[in-house]
């Protein structure tokens, strides 16, 4: 079962499946863009997924992921999971890699992380997961890097991309009313 993420990110985030023994880059060596943090949303129809984003320490983000139902315009609560998120520039993309702290959604797999590409927009961020059985290839975390690096531009390395829009929760609106549901 997936759920999107950030993905910035990411999240996008989240997925159970999609994900990979170990991570692509180091917590310990990226850096907090300031310029992502915030809230954003992504819909589908009746579900999404509401994303909060703010600076855990100076190299790693803390992002939440609010996964909720709407049907004439009446919210309900889907499920929510947290994770310890970085950045991990390869070549000239961007990647997250979230490592899943917590999730309600379903049984977590032991210390598993997701990876996505994102992309800056005008409106929020794009976030493309990489393909589990592509990135199966890769038995080691450097195999990983290369791997990725060598198929930035390759398709199959993608699942289709999610986009969120950023958003501000003022009282009243669509993400207030989403996040009071986890409350």
């Amino acid at each position: 079962m997936r759920t999107t993420l950030l993905g910035v990110c990411l999240l996008a985030m989240l997925l159970i499946s999609g994900c990979f023994e170990f991570p692509l880059g180091d917590p310990e060596t990226a850096v907090v863009n300031e310029n992502l943090t915030g809230i954003y949303d992504h819909r589908d129809g009746t579900r999404g997924t509401l994303l909060t984003v703010i600076p855990y320490d100076k190299r790693t983000f803390l992002v939440t992921a609010y996964q909720y139902r709407v049907e004439d315009s009446t919210f309900e609560r889907a499920g929510m999971s947290v994770a310890k998120t970085w950045i991990t520039p390869v070549a000239d993309a961007n990647f997250v890699t979230l490592d899943l702290l917590t999730t309600d959604l379903a049984q977590a797999k032991s210390h598993m992380y997701y990876i996505a590409r994102f992309d800056v927009t005008a409106s929020g961020v794009n976030l493309r997961e990489v393909n589990e059985e592509f990135g199966q290839q890769a038995k080691t975390a450097d195999a990983l890097t290369r791997l990725i690096g060598d198929n930035l531009n390759n398709e199959a390395m993608y699942n289709p991309a999610v986009s969120y829009i950023k958003v501000q929760p003022s009282e009243g609106s669509d993400a207030a009313k989403i996040l009071d549901l986890f409350k």
